[in-house]
């Protein structure tokens, strides 16, 4: 019976991580595949109560404003909107719903870094090896998160042989 009972802090730790994944996890199909927001909510607010804090917190605040949105409870809706721009003010989520140049800022880099990947690849395709290795490490100092960082990994690897 005792078995898979957490019996030494590691062991513990990781069970915990599987629940606060499990539970956000939940939230999210509830939300987003089945349409019942207010078993998202239940699941993303019980991860809120039992893990405040979590790596998830800013996407569970996140996903209940959405909810709150979906059921027309403006109130909650705002009530989330504040805890993200009280504890995560720069976190994507909440530029994203806060600042109207936000997204079409994002689209923009994401299409910039699109243009500039396929920059590189044409080059690949004529044979020039050295310099698609020379915008991937552009890419890689302009751009440190670079939405496109693994296909010039591997375009690189390709490019040195």
């Amino acid at each position: 019976i005792l078995k898979n009972v957490p019996m030494t802090e590691n062991a513990l730790a990781q069970s915990k991580s599987k629940i606060r994944g499990a539970l956000f996890e939940l939230g999210v199909l509830f939300r987003e595949r089945i349409q019942n927001y207010p078993k998202s909510i239940e699941a993303h607010k019980s991860l809120q109560e039992r893990f405040p804090g979590s790596e998830k917190e800013a996407d569970a605040l996140y996903y209940l404003y959405l909810s709150h949105n979906d059921i027309d409870d403006q109130p909650g809706a705002q009530y989330y909107l504040n805890q993200l721009k009280t504890k995560y003010p720069e976190e994507k989520y909440t530029l994203a719903l806060t600042d109207p140049t936000y997204v079409d800022n994002f689209l923009k880099e994401t299409k910039i870094q699109e243009n500039t990947y396929n920059e590189a690849y044409a080059l690949f395709e004529q044979g020039e090896f050295q310099e698609v290795l020379l915008r991937e490490a552009e890419a890689k100092e302009k751009y440190p998160e670079n939405l496109f960082a693994c296909k010039y990994a591997l375009l690189g690897a390709m490019a040195t042989g």
